[in-house]
């Protein structure tokens, strides 16, 4: 997100972000995901020296902040290339079912494979909109009552 976001002909800007790492799905199965919360924008890259008024906040266009599918190659291509150099540091152990990937030639193979996978990456934006003292709703359809920190 950060380099799709600092790109100029995404946002321009640089963000900020809190991410938070889940390897469990709500059914308590395997489903590494995460959760990521961004600003609505970011701060102006570092100005040149003979420019004056330094940084200035860079806001996203309502209810967009990047391009899915710019997201999900980008990812798709990161995750990879470490997967692959973690493979070849010897930094992966791999058990039961996956025992096969040990050999190089059936890691080779899965990691081809996957190059073809889409990516899901969910773009989608959640906005608190205050309605009145205290309480937010939140537009998204994702996000529930129950989600809402102010409906505790």
């Amino acid at each position: 997100m950060i380099t799709i976001a600092a790109d100029p002909k995404h946002l321009g800007a640089r963000i900020g972000l809190t991410a938070v790492l889940h390897t469990w799905g709500s059914a308590l199965t395997h489903h590494p995901h995460a959760h990521i919360i961004v600003p609505g924008g970011g701060f102006s890259p570092e100005p040149a020296p003979a420019q004056a008024g330094g940084q200035h906040w860079i806001a996203c266009r309502p209810r967009f902040l990047l391009a899915v599918p710019v997201l999900s190659r980008l990812f798709r291509r990161l995750f990879l290339e470490r997967l692959t150099a973690a493979y070849q540091a010897g930094r992966l152990e791999f058990f039961a079912d996956q025992a096969a990937l040990a050999e190089p030639p059936v890691f080779r193979a899965r990691v081809a494979a996957l190059r073809k996978v889409e990516c899901r990456v969910d773009g989608g934006v959640a906005v608190p909109i205050p309605h009145r003292p205290g309480r937010a709703d939140f537009p998204h359809p994702v996000l529930h009552e129950r989600d809402s920190l102010a409906a505790a």
